[in-house]
């Protein structure tokens, strides 16, 4: 057994039978590739799946899933993935096994990159500055890998903390920014490294808060994001960033009954969109396959967010032997991890049970509220409910209606005091969440713009 053979055995050893932390660490640091030895290469591969599904790692699961995609027998059989445990080594020592690992990779990489060049530079028919150009992306491909080994110390660690302090009293915000003012000045953006929730009724308007916020988020505050969409087509999606970023009535593009005001707007909205940093995809929904687009995609341009529209949609790629509510648990704890990895939030949206609609009262969700919750909340930084007076049916104290009124009540909230979110519901143009200053400030625009208009002269 080489050297490389015996350290392939130990890790993948020690993945079988280590804590949860262990496995969460190895996830970025450790590919497939890196293995030589091709039966412990499926033997992670698999690891991997059962650990994104949430599942707790061990012989049992890995067999199951192994099983599952037809490779036990390719890889040895039970007695093969039993025999691994006894590789096993002290916890200390894993970390320069992984180490040991990545060098014989990057050394391997490096041969095969310098023969990839030195073909292409010798062929005569290949422009050079291709070969320049292929050149520089390989290394750079390289270079991002080598920077996932490297830890911070404990001085760099406490610099960028007193920096984030500092930068939070020029802004008043500490993660990534809605671009909806009350939203950011209660919840102080949204947590890099943590899970936020969204959660209402169907037909409460999470989407389309969603997608309100996605849109100030990437064409006012030029940052970059993925949304997964796992109930609506991709179209059907931008339909309403049309609406929305276009100041188009909802009901008039669904129809196609549109003016030459109204295309123009959409041409616009479109441009605006093409050159935003989002990407709307509605093909993923299981939580390996999201994952996995997330960390490709975070490699070509880092990413600052991603929304997934719902959560409850999303399913595992390794069946429990529990109940639903196990598996969306499982679900969840892969995306808090996710979230950790990248250093970005995760938005997920969540279904609320019916419980809420048949209580009396305001019918204000609670936690307990969230659909198939199992560990929702316990995972999530901030749960943030979309709430409705008029989906209810309710009016106000003088019966005038409620529906421009829509409020975020803030069922956790990691880092700050509980406290309702008012903000203004576009019902009657294109069912956008927006803030009452942007509301109000309109308003004062049009006044002013009535007040100045030319009067018609009453003698004629």
């Amino acid at each position: 057994m080489s050297i490389q053979d015996k350290i392939e055995h130990e890790i993948i050893a020690n993945l079988l039978v280590s804590d949860l932390d262990l496995n969460d660490d190895l996830t970025n640091t450790i590919t497939e590739q890196m293995f030589i030895n091709s039966s412990l290469s499926e033997v992670f591969k698999a690891i991997i799946k059962v650990r994104n599904s949430g599942v707790v790692v061990d012989l049992m699961t890995v067999i199951s899933e192994l099983k599952r995609v037809s490779r036990l027998d390719y890889v040895g059989g039970f007695v093969f993935i039993s025999s691994l445990t006894a590789y096993y080594i002290p916890s200390d020592q894993y970390r320069d096994r992984v180490l040991m690992l990545h060098e014989f990779h990057f050394r391997k990489r490096v041969v095969a990159i310098s023969a990839e060049m030195q073909s292409m530079a010798l062929n005569d028919t290949i422009d050079v500055f291709n070969v320049i150009s292929r050149s520089v992306t390989l290394i750079d491909e390289l270079n991002s890998n080598i920077d996932i080994r490297k830890e911070k110390a404990k001085k760099d660690i406490i610099e960028e903390t007193i920096t984030d302090i500092e930068n939070r009293k020029q802004t008043g915000i500490s993660g990534v920014p809605s671009g909806i003012f009350e939203v950011d000045s209660q919840v102080g953006g949204f947590e890099r490294g943590g899970v936020t929730i969204i959660a209402g009724r169907p037909g409460s308007g999470k989407t389309a808060f969603a997608l309100s916020m996605v849109n100030k988020m990437v064409c006012e505050n030029g940052l970059n994001g993925l949304f997964f969409s796992l109930e609506m087509s991709a179209k059907s999606l931008f339909q309403r960033f049309f609406a929305i970023n276009g100041m188009v009535k909802s009901s008039n593009i669904w129809r196609g009954q549109l003016d030459g005001s109204d295309w123009s707007k959409i041409g616009l909205s479109a441009d605006k969109l093409n050159d935003a940093g989002i990407e709307v995809y509605d093909k993923y929904f299981t939580v390996s396959e999201i994952i996995a687009k997330c960390r490709s995609s975070h490699l070509k341009k880092p990413l600052d967010f991603v929304v997934i529209d719902y959560l409850q949609l999303m399913n595992s790629d390794v069946k429990t032997k529990g109940n639903r509510e196990q598996e969306v648990s499982g679900i969840s704890r892969a995306l808090k991890v996710l979230s950790m990895q990248l250093n970005i939030p995760v938005i997920a949206l969540s279904q609320l049970s019916r419980a809420v609609e048949q209580r009396g009262g305001d019918k204000r969700p609670v936690l307990s509220d969230l659909r198939e919750s199992g560990s929702i909340e316990q995972d999530a930084s901030t749960v943030l409910f979309t709430y409705r007076p008029s989906y209810y049916g309710f009016v106000g104290e003088s019966g005038e209606s409620l529906e421009d009124k829509a409020y975020l009540i803030m069922g956790k909230h990691r880092n700050g005091a509980l406290k309702d979110i008012e903000l203004h519901y576009r019902h009657d143009l294109n069912q956008e969440w927006c803030s009452q200053r942007k509301v109000s400030v309109e308003s004062f625009v049009a006044d002013e713009f009535q007040q100045s208009a030319i009067k018609p002269n009453e003698q004629f």
